[in-house]
């Protein structure tokens, strides 16, 4: 069976905790010399780069996934993950629909910047996207799995913002898969995941960190329901540090 590699956990400027110079080109460009073959970019709450992160992949042979990393009003961090950039945009509306309002400082955070693929800004958010918004994990994982996406908790293992730290324990919700930064078996000193996959993205802020920690799976090809069934077979691994430095 063949092997592929994807980063499923990725931020642009449009995310105000990322370099501004992180747009949906450099990233596709930078996937495509590392070797990534499934590329997600998962902006904190919204999905506004995604039309732009389509084009570019595209243009750099990469399989895009559309996605975001919704912070539910648990402060749980979830990476919300669909094949087609419509049912990501209609998730969007849906986070939006009664999203806070907080005004951004830009004292302690980036602009939030909505770009085209030639990396020119066409819109910039003055309300700050990584404030918690008004859906709970169990009605976000509906939410997901009704428009056929991917629902997967991110970096369970970390002191801030993911399930560890939030709930300390997992849910018997029908999750697709975890996400995790240490290696499994410091993870599972943390939070037991039981039965479900384990995955491991970069969640890349800053451009140079793109595909440090990443996810082997296989599949007959490298697309969005390959990942789906390889995850449903179990066949992911986890892994650290850059593809082409392990030779794949």
């Amino acid at each position: 069976m063949p092997r592929f590699i994807a980063d499923l956990h990725v931020h642009s400027c449009l995310s105000p905790c990322t370099d501004i110079d992180v747009s949906p080109r450099t990233l596709a460009t930078r996937a495509r010399d590392l070797g990534i073959h499934l590329l997600a970019l998962t902006d904190h709450n919204a999905c506004k780069n995604l039309p732009a992160f389509e084009e570019c992949c595209h243009e750099f042979g990469l399989v895009p996934v559309f996605g975001m990393e919704l912070t539910t009003t648990e402060e749980v961090d979830v990476l919300c993950l669909f094949e087609t950039l419509d049912r990501a945009m209609d998730f969007e509306a849906l986070v939006h629909r009664d999203f806070p309002r907080f005004p951004l400082d830009e004292k302690f955070w980036n602009p939030q910047y909505v770009v085209n693929s030639q990396e020119e800004i066409l819109d910039e958010l003055d309300f700050l996207l990584t404030t918690a918004s008004r859906l709970d994990l169990s009605t976000a994982l509906t939410e997901v799995h009704r428009r056929s996406g991917l629902c997967i908790p991110a970096h369970i293992d970390r002191s801030h913002n993911s399930l560890h730290s939030q709930l300390g324990f997992l849910p018997p919700d029908p999750f697709d898969a975890v996400e995790i930064t240490l290696k499994p078996e410091q993870s599972k000193e943390l939070i037991d995941p039981g039965t479900l996959p384990l995955v491991a993205d970069s969640d890349c802020h800053v451009l140079e960190d793109l595909g440090q920690r990443h996810t082997i799976f296989e599949a007959e090809e490298p697309g969005f329901e390959g990942y789906r069934r390889a995850l449903g077979n179990l066949a992911v691994k986890p892994c650290w540090g850059f593809p082409r430095e392990q030779g794949l």
